[in-house]
């Protein structure tokens, strides 16, 4: 079971995109970045507490915390807690609870994630059909 909830926190982002805003990532990496979170608490954001964009960005994520993550608010989709779209990217000691579609998602050949003492729970469906709901989707 993760632990990333008890560790001392040196950062906190929060409130990001609430109060009727459409977009509110939490963290973005994007056109190559390199993101780096250590204890870091990411909570009450919309769309994705972490995003890892396009053109080869990564992410190293240590003892995180990410919760509380809101659907976008023009179209009432997404809601991810983790969203790696490209790049290769290391996960560790990270809770993510409380979001919408998919706690952990993949996306696109050639993402790669390597996740050590990960905790997904409490994602909710945000799709009529119950299509989403997902702990951990790769596509």
């Amino acid at each position: 079971m993760s632990r990333a909830d008890e560790f001392n926190v040196w950062s906190v982002v929060e409130g990001v995109g609430v109060d009727g805003m459409a977009e509110g990532f939490g963290v973005a990496a994007t056109e190559g970045g390199r993101l780096e979170l250590e204890r870091t608490l990411i909570q009450d954001v919309r769309k994705a507490g972490i995003v890892v964009g396009l053109d080869g960005a990564s992410a190293s994520l240590v003892d995180l915390t990410v919760r509380r993550v809101q659907a976008e608010g023009s179209t009432g989709l997404f809601g991810r807690g983790l969203d790696f779209e490209s790049g290769v990217s290391t996960v560790q000691r990270v809770l993510v609870e409380d979001a919408l579609d998919t706690g952990v998602f993949l996306n696109r050949a050639g993402t790669s994630v390597r996740v050590e003492d990960l905790t997904v729970r409490r994602i909710e469906s945000v799709d009529v059909n119950g299509q989403r709901g997902i702990g951990i989707s790769s596509q």
